[in-house]
């Protein structure tokens, strides 16, 4: 019975890194996509003063043109007006390096922004609306 109980709660997943996820009421959700043609193994998104890094569970590669969800909420800061965010490339070895360009958000209640990763090299990583 439990191992049952286990399996449906992963199951359950609340969004899957083949779709970008749907904002919940006064959310804001940022999506990233892997256009990257290198290896990376998560991400660090910088927002006001708020910084959320995901990654998979097994700590595997995040697979090309997977999508990385973060949620900023409204109890983390007012959804409302610009704010510049910066996003940093988690590496194998767990040390990060930042994209040296930081990206304008507007913030809004209800709102998904699309962005994506490219480049061929970590060191020439870009950040930029998904297409």
């Amino acid at each position: 019975m439990l191992l049952m109980i286990l399996l449906s709660a992963c199951m359950d997943r609340p969004y899957s890194p083949s779709k970008p996820m749907e904002p919940k009421e006064n959310m804001l959700v940022i999506n990233i996509k892997n256009n990257a043609n290198f290896d990376f193994y998560g991400l660090r998104v910088d927002l006001l003063n708020h910084s959320q890094t995901t990654v998979y569970a097994n700590f595997e590669k995040i697979q090309k043109e997977d999508w990385l969800s973060f949620e900023f909420h409204e109890d983390d800061f007012v959804l409302d007006g610009e704010a510049q965010m910066g996003v940093a490339i988690q590496l194998e070895n767990g040390d990060t390096t930042p994209i040296n360009k930081k990206i304008p958000v507007q913030l809004e209640k209800n709102k998904s922004i699309f962005l994506q990763i490219t480049g061929d090299e970590v060191e020439n990583a870009r950040i930029e609306a998904e297409m």
